[in-house]
């Protein structure tokens, strides 16, 4: 499960209930502090599938691919550009979800730029005023998504397919 779901698991007594019927809970974490619990998941979901030897294949590439940011970042030592998340553009019509200093905060500051949100989203996900981007003017805009709604019918009743992401702060802003 994810880390995120302990818990609710643990509020609704469902790990007892597992541990009754002896089916061990695992939670892994990609979101929450992905930089730090990445790798140890990684590696506990390659030892529990039996795939080893893909997840430290995963890890080296990962890690190999971080240290080429980090070690310019860290010789160049640049002016960090203010940036500003758009957390699962598309997914709602609501504005501005974004991350804290966690998940993708983290990797903003990794490499080189400065999260906008961090100081005012106090965890991991939450939300700003479009006045608050407005205010920043960030250099740059980074919007996150997936393919919320791929699928839907068209007027005609066939299905087609949809793009995959909608740039909700673009929608906000309109006039």
């Amino acid at each position: 499960m994810n880390l995120e779901a302990r818990q609710a698991t643990e509020d609704a007594a469902y790990d007892d209930k597992l541990a009754q019927l002896n089916i061990p809970i695992v939670y892994v974490d990609f979101r929450e502090d992905p930089l730090e619990n990445t790798t140890p998941s990684m590696r506990l979901m390659g030892q529990l599938l039996g795939k080893e030897d893909k997840a430290e294949a995963f890890i080296a590439y990962t890690e190999e691919q971080m240290a080429r940011v980090t070690d310019v970042i860290a010789k160049q030592d640049p002016q960090r550009p203010d940036v500003f998340i758009d957390r699962a553009g598309g997914y709602s019509d609501d504005c501005c979800m974004s991350f804290g200093s966690g998940n993708f905060g983290e990797y903003v500051d990794l490499a080189g730029g400065h999260n906008i949100a961090e100081g005012i989203i106090p965890s991991t996900f939450g939300t700003l005023n479009p006045e608050q981007i407005i205010a920043a003017n960030p250099e740059h805009v980074v919007v996150t998504g997936g393919s919320w709604d791929a699928m839907y019918p068209a007027a005609n009743g066939s299905v087609s397919a949809r793009g995959p992401i909608r740039i909700s702060l673009a929608r906000s802003f309109r006039p």
